[in-house]
């Protein structure tokens, strides 16, 4: 069964999308209107943990999700998932930490296609120089996780 929700945050609007016993996309929207409440409990839970977040009442998520893609992309992925919460890394450094030292610039890649910003913390990416860099969500958001989570 598939269930979404919407809610407000911090960060904007975010919707979650579950399928079955998984969270398959976590995204800050700003084209939808309307919030929606979660009908499963996968889908409730994965809300509560994301308002946990931003109320700094939680700084790591336990959320079941499938990653779909080349085993580069899941292993940067999964690689990523283990940055504590407040530290940043480069991207050069999560290339390395990955297995694949030569390839920062295809961990940018990953980081624009990770379908679950926040649990999986791509903000926590900034560049070697220590600047903020690029992000899906734009650089106002980027700053505001990462000052959220200081």
């Amino acid at each position: 069964m598939t269930d979404r929700t919407v809610f407000l945050t911090l960060a904007g609007k975010v919707e979650i999308v579950t399928k079955d016993e998984y969270v398959t996309s976590i995204c800050i929207v700003d084209n939808i209107v309307d919030l929606v409440e979660p009908q499963t409990a996968i889908c409730q839970n994965a809300k509560r943990q994301i308002e946990e977040y931003f109320a700094h009442e939680r700084s790591h998520f336990d959320l079941a999700y499938n990653l779909d893609g080349t085993e580069f992309f899941k292993s940067v992925l999964k690689t990523l998932a283990k940055v504590p919460y407040g530290e940043t890394i480069s991207y050069k450094e999560l290339a390395l930490r990955s297995g694949y030292p030569r390839a920062s610039r295809a961990v940018g890649s990953v980081m624009r296609k990770n379908p679950l910003p926040i649990v999986i913390p791509c903000h926590r990416v900034i560049l070697a120089n220590g600047d903020i860099g690029s992000f899906t969500g734009g650089v106002r958001l980027k700053k505001l996780l990462l000052d959220h989570e200081k």
